[in-house]
């Protein structure tokens, strides 16, 4: 009867221990899954960070294209400006040798 006994404790003992550890990996599961999600979280947000990254510099290699060509366009201007001055100096000198 003392050997029954001590087996059934031991057995109650066993269960409760048992549903102890289904509960701690309950948690341990809850847990992983929520640094799962988290993580998930993480890597999605450094994915738009290094998109916006990327735009951003198609976007700065745009205006610098375009700061290029309208350097490009002044230095033209520039130099028809001085051209046209050229010819202006050109045409007073000219006048300068008729009288009306």
């Amino acid at each position: 009867y003392g050997t029954y006994e001590c087996t059934r404790k031991v057995m109650g003992q066993y269960e409760e221990d048992t549903q102890n550890t289904n509960k701690l990996m309950d948690v341990m599961k809850t847990n992983t899954e929520m640094i799962a999600s988290t993580i998930k979280g993480i890597n999605d947000s450094i994915h738009a960070i290094n998109d916006t990254v990327q735009e951003s510099a198609i976007g700065i290699a745009d205006i610098a294209q375009r700061n290029s060509e309208i350097n490009e366009l002044i230095n033209e201007s520039c130099t028809k400006v001085n051209e046209t001055k050229l010819v202006s100096d050109e045409l007073t000198n000219s006048l300068k040798d008729f009288k009306l």
